[in-house]
């Protein structure tokens, strides 16, 4: 800034600016108070609202508008150079008071960020208000667009301050603010909070240029229009929208979802082969996801049961709480109505559609699916036993596990006809139940039971009448052969492992061989659902309790943001078994060389989750801190980084901002001047009588002549000292009227500002470089 009486600007006084308060002040007073209130309003946009993560975004807007305005007596280039420091330091602390871990801030984790990011703007379109769910990336892209908006009104505020024009800009960006959530979101007093907010624009952009003398009329006319407002407001409220900008957003959104009909079909595959990005899932460690049980064989495919059964689906084992897991998953390109999660599903919390039981251990959401920006927690239990608990485990199955040792026989496949009276099967179909695995159970025969009627006879002659005989009859070696449940697992699997192949377009089965006694004895080649299906029914032949599982494999894992990501070339189907005491325990015999297995090390049997968690990718992670703390998957640690992250952050934006300032200020070397003249200047801006061209000494010397010629004498040793080559400066008696005069106009504080402006000082003070104050 340069010295009064050498272009530089001169300042108001009580006579000129008719007792107005500063134009700095005023304006700052009146963007944070807007800034507070809008942000106020946008916290309404999620629940539980991030108020306390709003109001410190709105700090840091305000602290920026505020370093702007220091900026703006630099030439160009410097301006610009600080301007970029604070935007940066800005935007950083904007990041992390929305709940961003610091590590992300790293350069090597930019890409991470940028997907995070990403991922919540993608999301905002679909999800609804307020947004209840759990993906944190939504919630802090919620907080970040405010605090960016904030940021970018406070600038505009104090460049039309510069220029000497309204803050039109400011008010629209803030009008923004403060409408996006009303829209969206109704508040309970929309006539007060509209009313409130036509109050604190109009002080905005009208509240630096109004003098005292004119506050009654100013009220009186913003209350006839407020109450004028209110009146009118009900009648322009109609009943179906001026513009339907939900329609326009949908239209403007993603590619349609992928949806899957999970049921088996075991014809070429022709499930989305795009490589798009379907569930994003933190959680402790690696896992299949399960969106469907494929319980019921209906004697040709493995199919969901329509009527699932009720009641209990597993038990769960003493001292093995790190078989529990939370899940988040956030679902991307994929439309189900299947809750996806991982063994055993326990519970499904936060989610925006409906919650319906399905089969036992699974969850589906009734009409509305899940689509793109949806996100929930989900309660899972996923075993993962040694080899030594599964050796041990017995076979003590609990009475709900018979109903995964049964298949259905009809006549397309051999089974008896219903139209020949005298059979189980005259008034419905037969139903074929197996023994459970036990020391005599390989020489009893299955049941079977007309399901209508509950007539059982031996089942053992129609099986091997019809075309699963050789399927049966290799059930029956491998169960003579094994001791315990666990050797005819492995003996399946091995039986599985050796000589078939892997093919995404299996052979043709043959015309009277249903499609998986043709795989294992004719084309001994398929994909997921013919090696899953066929495992599945040679355990239950052999009295192991087993169904099939369909969702996906793992993914790939995120190191970035620590989670697991899912794609549709992950869509597979797998077999789950069932284990006294334990559970049921993830099988996988498709061969390793499937793209969903692919990403899988060669594990020795069993493959279950417990193999998969010792890859060492497969830990858990940070989330964002804006997931509430009770809801997310959290480390011990994370709240001790959150503290650390908001100071390391306001470190950093510290450090960034004030290297940039004395990096440009140092470089300014202005002609010495003396210490008062510096000091009027200074006493005259924080009093918010900001000079202006082309006031100089003598003309501010000559207007405080006439009222307050202590003042004037202030002025006048000031412009001696300057320019007449003395060296004595203003009197005590001179000083104390010149602050008397600055405090006049300013209220009951005007004494405090005033002494905060020109406080007491001794003469004869060394000369300095003017910088500004």
């Amino acid at each position: 800034m340069s010295a009064l009486g050498l272009s530089a600007p001169a300042a108001f006084d009580r006579s000129a600016d008719g007792g107005r308060a500063g134009p700095l002040a005023s304006r700052l007073l009146a963007y944070g108070a807007l800034a507070l209130f809008a942000s106020w309003q946008w916290a309404l946009l999620a629940a539980p609202a991030p108020r306390g993560r709003l109001v410190l975004a709105a700090a840091v807007a305000c602290a920026t508008a505020l370093g702007a305005h220091r900026t703006l007596r630099l030439d160009r280039v410097r301006r610009a150079l600080v301007l970029v420091a604070l935007g940066i330091a800005a935007l950083v602390l904007v990041l992390i008071c929305a709940g961003l871990p610091v590590r992300l801030l790293a350069p090597a984790r930019w890409g991470d960020l940028a997907a995070g990011v990403a991922q919540g703007l993608q999301s905002l379109p679909g999800v609804g208000v307020p947004y209840r769910g759990v993906d944190p990336w939504v919630r802090l892209v919620l907080v970040v667009a405010c605090g960016l908006l904030l940021t970018v009104a406070g600038g505009l505020a104090v460049r039309a301050l510069h220029r000497g024009v309204r803050p039109l800009g400011a008010a629209i960006v803030l009008a923004t603010v403060f409408t996006i959530p009303v829209v969206e979101h109704t508040p309970s007093h929309p006539y007060a909070w509209g009313a409130a907010f036509t109050v604190l624009v109009g002080g905005l952009l009208w509240g630096d240029r109004l003098e005292r003398a004119h506050l009654a009329p100013a009220a009186v006319f913003v209350g006839v229009a407020v109450i004028g407002g209110a009146v009118v407001a009900p009648g322009l409220d109609a009943n179906r929208p001026w513009i339907d900008y939900q329609g326009i957003v949908e239209s403007l959104n993603a590619p349609p979802a992928i949806a899957f009909d999970w049921n088996h079909s075991y014809g070429p595959l022709d499930w989305p082969r795009d490589n798009r990005v379907l569930l994003r899932v933190a959680a402790p460690g690696p896992a299949y996801w399960k969106a469907v049980d494929l319980d019921a064989f209906d004697g040709v495919r493995w199919r969901a049961q329509a009527s699932p059964p009720q009641g209990a689906d597993t038990q769960t084992a003493p001292h093995h709480d790190n078989w529990h897991a939370t899940l988040r998953v956030s679902v991307r390109d994929l439309r189900s109505s299947a809750y996806v999660g991982a063994g055993t599903t326990l519970a499904i919390r936060h989610s925006p559609r409906l919650v319906l039981p399905s089969a036992p251990g699974t969850y589906a959401t009734g009409r509305e699916p899940l689509r793109r920006g949806d996100t929930y927690l989900t309660e899972v239990y996923t075993p993962h036993p040694s080899l030594h608990e599964l050796s041990a485990a017995g076979t003590g199955y609990p009475a709900f596990t018979a109903r995964y040792l049964s298949m259905d026989l009809p006549p397309s496949v051999g089974g008896p006809d219903p139209t020949v009276p005298g059979t189980p099967s005259a008034l419905g179909p037969v139903r074929l139940e197996f023994p459970n695995f036990s020391l005599r159970s390989h020489t009893s025969p299955p049941a079977a039971v007309n399901p209508r009627l509950r007539i059982a006879i031996d089942g053992d002659p129609l099986l091997r009448a019809s075309q699963y005989a050789p399927l049966y009859a290799l059930a029956r070696r491998l169960r003579a052969q094994a001791r315990t449940p666990y050797d005819l697992i492995r003996a399946v699997q091995a039986k599985l492992a050796g000589g078939y192949a892997y093919t995404e377009h299996p052979p043709r089965p043959l015309a009277h061989r249903p499609p998986l006694v043709s795989f294992l004895f004719d084309g001994r080649a398929g994909y997921c659902q013919q090696f899953s299906g066929a495992m599945a029914l040679l355990l239950r032949m052999g009295g192991v309790p087993a169904r099939v599982a369909a969702g996906f494999a793992p993914g790939t894992f995120d190191d970035g943001r620590k989670e697991w990501v899912v794609r549709d070339i992950d869509a597979h189907s797998w077999v789950e078994a069932y284990v006294p005491k334990i559970g049921w325990i993830t099988l996988d015999p498709t061969p390793g060389v499937a793209p969903p297995r692919s990403q899988l090390a060669n594990t020795p049997l069993p493959s279950t989750t417990r193999d998969l968690a010792r890859r060492p990718d497969a830990r858990r992670g940070d989330v964002p801190a804006a997931v509430p703390e009770a809801e997310a998957p959290r480390s011990p640690g994370d709240a001790t980084v959150s503290m650390w992250a908001l100071l390391a952050g306001a470190l950093l934006a510290g450090m960034l901002g004030g290297a940039g300032v004395y990096a440009v200020r140092s470089r300014r070397r202005p002609e010495p001047v003396a210490h008062e003249l510096a000091e009027l200047e200074r006493a005259l801006r924080r009093t918010g009588r900001s000079p202006h061209p082309p006031m100089t000494l003598r003309a501010l010397e000559h207007r405080y002549a006439a009222h307050a010629p202590l003042a004037a004498g202030y002025v006048a040793a000031v412009r001696l000292e300057r320019f007449g080559g003395r060296r004595e400066g203003p009197t005590r008696e001179q000083r104390a009227g010149l602050r008397a005069e600055l405090a006049a106009g300013l209220g009951p504080a005007g004494r405090l500002r005033s002494w905060w402006a020109l406080p007491p000082g001794r003469r004869g003070r060394p000369r300095v470089y003017n910088e500004g104050g």
